[in-house]
């Protein structure tokens, strides 16, 4: 077009090459290489700069974009914006994870929103990655320092164990599904309303963090109908507990209480408040009630006023706290009371548990030093 600021002109265009991320920027492997082709238009108006059709294929990947832009662009620019990705290999677009490695599989994307200012709306952002299915809805900030996040998602998958391997051993066999809100920015948030079950284990909870100040504070309350620890235990565990419990006669270390320092210095990393209650916690054969724990890192001191439990058989309840006086040094004290108690590690049937000696104890201590 001819006109002032080219308002008005109607571009198509198409690109065709053989290293995508040579043309943009190499992104170590993120973007994907190899043949593609993409092809798009491009309308100019007085105040809009839109796109309604953009597509990029390469050999494993396609993607379709639609954009509504505020023109001429500013940092602050307003955006309307329709995104679709789709391809068969998931690894074509993830960066390297650390220990974890993904399997591959086929996958959709798509984000419907837009930009006002200084905060993003999701209309709807889904993904599909193999059995793995991703939804979030709300309003983000792209300044995410100064602006407020709000937004709830849920993920859901029918088998980990089909995404991939951690340390080479597969994710266990068991189905997912995590919901929860999230609102805050980089110095604080919350994930509140979340509800998440794992296999036969279900949970609810929140979790408060904030980064400001010198040290990072936690808070996490959370209840548990149900944690089944059988798929994280090695099905050999309740032979390796018959072992411990045959090696008593073991040669005894010199000290009673071992000459190793107390861990001062990470309770000054963070403060922590964590308050979780399970109905039901499943082991091996054997399952233990009404699991009370209460704990709390402040300013360096710890203080756990009650960690309780109902075992196969009796029960338990404990107290501990550590409060620094001096570099290195400490007040700790301990309190134990277990009554009738048989943790039955053996997984021995519960008709047999009355064979089992079971623990009488109630003790007290009170140390200081290192």
């Amino acid at each position: 077009s001819n006109q002032q600021e080219l308002t008005g002109s109607d571009l198509s265009f198409m690109i065709k090459g053989s290293g995508l991320d040579q043309l943009l920027v190499d992104q170590d492997g993120v973007l994907p290489v190899g043949a593609y082709q993409t092809n798009g238009q491009i309308l100019l108006a007085s105040d809009r700069l839109s796109i309604p059709s953009l597509s990029i294929t390469t050999d494993k990947t396609q993607g379709e974009f639609k954009l509504d832009i505020g023109w001429p662009v500013s940092k602050d620019v307003d955006v309307d914006f329709d995104l679709k990705i789709n391809g068969k290999d998931i690894r074509e677009l993830l960066p390297k994870m650390g220990s974890f490695r993904p399997n591959s599989a086929e996958f959709e994307m798509e984000a419907i929103g837009e930009k006002r200012g200084k905060l993003i709306s999701l209309d709807r952002f889904y993904a599909d990655i193999g059995n793995l299915e991703i939804v979030t809805v709300g309003e983000v900030g792209n300044d995410v320092a100064g602006e407020t996040l709000d937004v709830t998602f849920s993920v859901e998958s029918e088998d980990l164990s089909q995404l991939g391997q951690l340390d080479d051993e597969p994710l266990p066999s068991l189905p997912l599904d995590l919901k929860a809100d999230f609102s805050g920015n980089s110095d604080a948030f919350v994930v509140q309303n979340i509800v998440a079950s794992l296999g036969e284990s279900r949970l609810e909870g929140r979790v408060d963090v904030s980064l400001k100040g010198s040290r990072p504070d936690f808070r996490l309350i959370a209840d548990a109908s149900k944690i089944d620890l059988r798929p994280f235990i090695d099905p050999v565990g309740s032979k390796e507990a018959e072992k411990v419990d045959e090696d008593v006669s073991a040669e005894p270390k010199e000290r009673l209480i071992p000459d190793t320092p107390l861990p001062l210095d990470t309770l000054n990393a963070a403060d922590i408040e964590l308050k979780l209650s399970v109905a039901e916690l499943q082991y091996w054969k054997a399952s233990s009630r009404n699991i009370v724990l209460e704990a709390e890192v402040k300013t360096g001191k710890l203080d756990v006023p009650v960690f309780a439990l109902e075992a196969p058989t009796g029960r338990l309840k404990t107290s501990l706290s550590v409060i620094p006086t001096s570099v290195g040094q400490a007040d700790v004290d301990i309190d134990v009371d277990a009554q009738d108690l048989v943790l039955n590690l053996r997984g021995r049937p519960d008709q047999m548990l009355d064979q089992v000696p079971s623990i009488n104890l109630d003790f007290q201590i009170t140390g200081k030093g290192g």
